[in-house]
């Protein structure tokens, strides 16, 4: 697997599987926060691709 962004590592997990991912509580707050700190410079496609993304991420998130 080549990543597309050269200096970040890519990350190959096997034991992942749509099913068996969640965020705690906290990484979804830090998740949310970056996407919004960058919604700014965000164009019209990407505003709205930032709402799904928090939508779905928050359908795996566990709140405790």
């Amino acid at each position: 697997m080549v990543s597309k962004y050269p200096s970040m590592p890519v990350i190959i997990t096997e034991d992942i599987t749509p099913d068996k991912i969640t965020l705690t509580e906290n990484e979804y707050n830090l998740v949310v926060y970056c996407i919004e700190q960058q919604m700014y410079e965000f164009n019209k496609e990407e505003y709205e691709d930032s709402y799904s993304i928090i939508n779905k991420l928050s359908q795996i998130t566990e709140v405790k």
